[in-house]
């Protein structure tokens, strides 16, 4: 639609590279592919109608309390639902992972500092990962 209004074209996904949290430098497998996952945009339309489903449901919840937990989870399920496929791996095995909704699930909401879910979640907030360059 956005297309059509002012005629620039964006684009349905994008590669987020993946990486290392302390060195900066993407993480690759053995034949030097990088390591990514494809998502799409937290403004797309795609998110809308799952977050306007999400509150809904919510809604219907009697006495239902939001808290930092049930946040969370939201988030985390959100992300799975923005996730096209990846290109995951062991790096220490070169096993690679393969993709699914659950395994997308169990990849964002892993304790501790999961410095993969915050590369996803902010590539698909940043709108101008989502239009092409010229």
């Amino acid at each position: 639609m956005l297309d059509d209004l002012i005629g620039i074209k964006h684009l349905e996904t994008f590669k987020v590279e993946i990486t290392h949290p302390a060195t900066g430098q993407v993480i690759r497998d053995k034949d030097g592919k990088a390591a990514f996952i494809e998502v799409y945009s937290a403004n797309s339309e795609r998110a809308q109608e799952w977050l306007r489903a999400e509150f809904k449901r919510r809604e219907r919840i009697k006495g239902y309390k939001s808290t930092p937990e049930t946040d969370r989870e939201m988030n985390d399920q959100f992300l799975t639902h923005l996730t096209a496929g990846w290109h995951l791996f062991n790096v220490k095995t070169g096993k690679p992972l393969p993709f699914s909704a659950d395994e997308a699930f169990n990849l964002y909401s892993s304790p501790g500092d999961n410095f993969i879910r915050r590369q996803v979640n902010d590539a698909a907030q940043e709108a101008s990962n989502f239009f092409p360059e010229g």
